[in-house]
């Protein structure tokens, strides 16, 4: 009877480590030589006692948990059959072997789970820049990529400064389509940000360019000049580039006076020329000098101011130390003057008795008054007496 309650006590601690192991996650393997269920009689005696090993699980192992399987009242009523479970060893004393258990547990798939995007498109442009002269075109290359399965046609337009005209080729467009931009006159030189926009139903996208539409001015120097009648002057005349303006520029000149010329030099010119102007015989007045430049599909305009003088009064004739007068009179050389004309005291200082003693030639005499009886007894006789003849060219 003692044997017997030995017997049954060691299944129901089997079952304590069976299921203590299987909540900790080790794997365990039938035990040998374990009987049959309690209240069964037969035991062989060639068959040693059976005894249930300890094992230390390792750390690593208890770290990973694992669900015991839930045990039913049913269970419990067949303990020998639980223990085969358990792992076991038989008196020899060799160690415990681990057989890999034969449940699985359910495996969660770890992969990233991937959202099909909703229909969508983008655009983008190519080139993003352009320079472009006044009057001319230029292109760019939009195109259109479908997402997500977009299939639709897409509407472009294209925001531009006054004076610019666009146009896309095809629109409504699908994969690509070319802008073109065509400038005029009217459109403001400078940098100009054109706004892109693509339409599909409900969505929308914009992309951007640039257009740059080069320039130049002209500046002169000097603004005015004067210059006397058959005489030249001249202006240099700048050609300042404005956001990358290279083109030549061909120059003219208008409102010259009458008889005068003008010239440029060099002309056309790229970065300054040189204004000659020659004037004629007449003296005006200041006029204004329309000066134009016309490059690149380009015309622009300054102006400067022209002074036409008379010309100088000459310089007076060397009369050798005479007075200046009309005709000429002087003591260089010349033949006596016998018969001066009668306005002659209003250039010369006479003597009293200019118009009374006139048997002689004109002379004058050493105080610097002047007599009409050069040659003759008693000349300057009162005034220092004679000095020098006067005489006529």
């Amino acid at each position: 009877m003692r044997r017997n309650d030995r017997m049954g006590a060691t299944p129901r601690a089997a079952v304590g480590l069976a299921f203590a192991l299987l909540v900790s996650g080790l794997s365990v393997t039938p035990a040998l030589g374990v009987g049959s269920a309690p209240g069964s009689q037969s035991e062989s005696t060639s068959t040693p006692p059976t005894r249930v090993i300890a094992v230390n699980t390792p750390s690593s192992m208890r770290a990973v948990p694992r669900v015991a399987r839930s045990f039913s009242a049913g269970a419990a009523a067949a303990p020998a059959r639980r223990l085969r479970s358990v792992v076991s060893a038989r008196d020899s004393g060799a160690p415990p072997a681990l057989a890999q258990s034969t449940t699985s547990l359910p495996q969660t798939d770890s992969s990233p789970t991937v959202s099909a995007l909703p229909p969508n498109f983008s655009i983008a442009t190519t080139p993003s820049a352009q320079t472009v002269a006044d009057g001319d075109s230029a292109t760019y290359g939009i195109s259109i990529q479908q997402l997500g399965g977009f299939i639709d046609p897409v509407s472009l337009s294209v925001e531009l400064p006054d004076g610019t005209s666009g146009s896309f080729n095809p629109n409504p467009a699908t994969t690509f389509s070319t802008l073109t931009v065509t400038t005029t006159t009217a459109t403001s030189s400078g940098f100009h940000l054109l706004q892109v926009t693509g339409v599909s139903g409900n969505l929308s996208h914009t992309s951007y360019v640039t257009v740059t539409v080069p320039d130049f001015s002209l500046s002169p120097s000097p603004a005015s000049q004067t210059v006397q009648v058959l005489q030249s002057t001249s202006y240099t005349i700048s050609i300042e580039p404005v956001d990358g303006f290279n083109a030549p520029v061909s120059l003219s000149v208008d409102g010259l006076p009458a008889g005068a010329s003008a010239s440029f030099s060099p002309n056309p010119a790229s970065s300054s020329s040189v204004l000659s102007v020659t004037a004629g015989g007449n003296a005006s007045a200041p006029i204004v000098l329309t000066i134009t430049g016309v490059g690149g599909g380009l015309t622009h305009t300054t102006s400067v101011t022209l002074l036409v003088a008379p010309a100088p009064p000459p310089p007076p004739p060397n009369l050798c130390g005479a007075p200046p007068n009309p005709w000429g009179y002087n003591f260089c050389g010349g033949s006596f003057i016998t018969s001066p004309p009668t306005n002659f005291c209003d250039y010369f200082a006479c003597i009293p008795s200019f118009w009374i003693s006139t048997n002689g030639h004109v002379e004058e005499c050493i105080d610097g008054m002047y007599s009409h009886s050069g040659g003759q007894s008693g000349s300057c006789s009162t005034h220092g007496g004679n000095w020098r003849a006067l005489l006529s060219p």
